[in-house]
């Protein structure tokens, strides 16, 4: 009885990427094409335009994944070369 309670006072690795502002790794990810004309998409430590959050440079042709189902706005949730974060979905196609 004991294991099952420190069980459930464990944190697990989904909660913490939850808390973190992504979702459960559990979601499926979807494998799409930065689709850029000029420039780079920049994966994102928040979901919001500024350069202060860049985490990686994904540049056109390039492939991500990402989660559809988790958006805020514009964004979505991706990882790309071992880092997550997020992405304007404006600018990738599947």
């Amino acid at each position: 009885m004991a294991d099952i309670e420190k069980m459930e006072n464990m944190i697990s690795d989904e909660m913490m990427e939850e808390a973190a502002g992504g979702k459960s790794s559990k979601e499926d990810w979807t494998t799409v094409r930065c689709h850029v004309s000029s420039g780079y998409l920049a994966l994102r430590s928040k979901p919001e335009y500024k350069a202060s959050n860049e985490i990686a440079k994904i540049y056109n042709g390039e492939t991500l994944k990402v989660q559809l189902s988790n958006r805020s706005g514009a964004y979505l949730w991706a990882k790309y070369e071992g880092k997550q974060g997020w992405v304007n979905g404006d600018y990738v196609r599947k």
